[in-house]
């Protein structure tokens, strides 16, 4: 969403709201109804698909816990 609709009010980030926002306010705060509108569109069939994202997806707390 933050880079397909960069500084718009989709992007869950904006930065046209202000430096605060843009890197903890947006956290503290209900998302704006255009990325709530939004989000629901976005395919991810082709990273659901993916079988390297599968793999780090599935694995990651176990590889983190091995190599940290």
């Amino acid at each position: 969403m933050h880079h397909k609709y960069s500084d718009t009010d989709a992007d869950p980030h904006n930065a046209k709201r202000g430096f605060f926002f843009s890197h903890i306010g947006w956290i503290l705060v209900d998302r704006h109804p255009d990325y709530l509108g939004k989000i629901e569109k976005i395919d991810l069939n082709d990273l659901k698909n993916d079988p390297i994202v599968w793999f780090q997806h599935r694995f990651y707390v176990p590889l983190v816990s091995v190599y940290s």
